[in-house]
Order: C-alpha cells, then structure tokens, then sequence
C-alpha cells in the first residue's frame, strides 16, 4: 500500500532507503535493530555537537541548514544533508512534496531576511517569530530523518546571532513534539512560541544535559558501533 498518494517511484524510492521488510533505515554501521541504531544516533549526534559547528552550518540560509544536518548525521547516514525525495508526513496530513521542498524553505529563510533574522527583539517577540519560522520549516520536514534535532540545533544559532541564549534539554522533547505537531496540523504556533519564550529565561544546563544523555547511551551498541567504525577506517567517518 503506498502512502501519502506516493507514485510508484517514489515509493521505491522510500523503500529503498530500508533494510528489505525493516521499517529501519540502512545505516553506515550496519545496525538492523532500531532500539542500537536509536542508541547509536544518539551517541555520535551528540559527539558531533559537542565539536565547534562547521562556518558554513552556521550560515541563516538554506544551505546552512543542509549544511547542519549534514555535519550532525554525516557518521550515520549517505544522505546526511540532502533533501529528502519521497513524500512523506504526519498521520494523514503530507509534508512539503520533495519538489517543493527548497521553494518553501528558501521562503521561510527570505522571510528570516525580512525580520532582520530576530535581531533586535524583545523576548516575547523573538519567541513568536522564530516560532512560526521554525513550525514553517517543520511542515517542510527536508529530511529523511532528523528534522526535529536539526530544527532545534538551528533555533539554537538563531537565537545566538540574535544576542539570546536558548537553552532546550531533553525534558522538552514531548512539549516540542506536541507544539511542533499543532503547529504542523492547525498551523497555531502559540504552543512552540510558549516553550521558546520559555527556554530563553532558562540557565544554561549543557554539561548536565551531555551526562544526562552519556548515561542513556546503550553500552553494547556502542562498542559494536566503535567496532564498526574502526573497520570502516574511523577517520573517514569522523574527519
């Protein structure tokens, strides 16, 4: 059965970016089962933003954001920072057809242009805008996987180069689901708006948060991962 009026190529497309009769994306280390390859996109999305991010991920264009996703999945993922070239979306609501993808998102970056990228705001109206920017590139959703990570890494520069300091842990991945998910669906971005207003009073927990995330870090499937990487010539993936 083929979803969200997907042609025939396109779900070949989709299916072909799956282990055969796996809802689990092939990888670069091999990992079948989707709690290890859970666990191992954590670790190594988490090393990578430990590291100083790349000039060019940096940039408030639609390049930057590829750019972003790139250097966050590259050890992971072949089309780390590549659109996406299925449809796809949420319950029975498409996101951005693939050939729309860069239209919409190069629209929300002139809009961000057009705002003077937040710069300038107070709080409450950084958090409003940014909101509706960042729900905008949500209905979009460019990748294949990772949107949500990289939407909130990027809202992070955003807010930076803005003179804020947005401080988002793991504790509010529900809440940012949930206002991401009306945002998409009602197009209210009231709730996203509430959560960022409220990340940017926050004092910054990033060391607690690293830990907190360490110790969640399945201990088997990172050794395998290690293994993995080692026999695939550790310094290409991690360069």
């Amino acid at each position: 059965m083929m979803h969200f009026n997907r042609s025939k190529q396109e779900e070949n497309i989709y299916l072909s970016y799956h282990y055969p009769g796996m809802n689990v994306l092939k990888n670069k280390l091999d990992l079948r089962d989707p709690k290890d390859l859970e666990a191992a996109e954590l670790y190594f999305t988490e090393e990578r933003l430990s590291q100083p991010l790349p000039k060019e991920a940096r940039e408030l264009t639609y390049e930057g954001f590829l750019a972003l996703h790139k250097h966050i999945f590259q050890d992971l993922y072949d089309w780390a920072g590549k659109p996406r070239n299925y449809t796809t979306g949420r319950g029975p609501i498409p996101f951005a057809r693939p050939e729309n993808i860069e239209t919409w998102m190069r629209q929300q970056f002139k809009k961000l242009e057009e705002y003077n990228f937040l710069r300038g705001l107070s709080k409450d109206e950084f958090a409003e805008k940014a909101a509706e920017i960042v729900n905008e590139i949500n209905a979009a959703h460019p990748f294949i996987e990772g949107n949500g990570r990289t939407q909130r890494v990027w809202l992070g520069i955003l807010a930076e180069q803005a003179g804020y300091k947005l401080v988002l842990t793991n504790q509010d991945r529900e809440r940012w689901y949930e206002a991401s998910r009306i945002g998409f669906e009602k197009v209210d971005h009231k709730p996203m708006a509430a959560l960022i207003r409220e990340c940017l009073d926050r004092e910054p927990q990033l060391m607690k948060e690293k830990r907190s995330i360490a110790d969640r870090v399945n201990g088997a499937v990172k050794q395998a991962a290690e293994k993995q990487i080692t026999s695939k010539k550790r310094d290409d993936l991690v360069r």
